[in-house]
């Protein structure tokens, strides 16, 4: 698990080239099939550990154009979270900077079988 600690104390020596630590965005999966790279920063920042796994599924539309959407496990008191992330350079840079593992997603429904 990556802490919310130790992901705050790399951002803030990090330049990702974003206003993301500016906001504060809240998501629940009833709210919204999706969050943004804002929703997953606020939840670290809430105290919710990452899982050192994630997931992927691509959506193509129009047989051309390819969605990325990055599924995360996140922890905190508890309590669990599955977030779908709609992938941008943000987000790419958060998993390439702590190495995340990336799985597709259909490795996760099977893991849960």
């Amino acid at each position: 698990m990556i802490s919310p600690e130790r992901f705050m104390m790399i951002q803030s020596s990090q330049n990702f080239h974003t206003d993301y630590p500016d906001l504060t965005r809240y998501w629940r999966p009833a709210s919204k099939q999706y969050a943004g790279g804002d929703a997953l920063l606020t939840a670290i920042q809430k105290n919710w550990a990452l899982h050192e796994t994630c997931w992927i599924e691509e959506y193509w539309h129009a047989g051309s154009r390819p969605v990325k959407v990055y599924y995360f496990d996140l922890e905190r008191d508890g309590e669990k979270m599955f977030m779908p992330v709609i992938n941008n350079p943000y987000v790419s840079r958060l998993i390439a900077r702590f190495g995340l593992e990336v799985r597709p997603i259909a490795e996760r429904q099977a893991e849960a079988k």
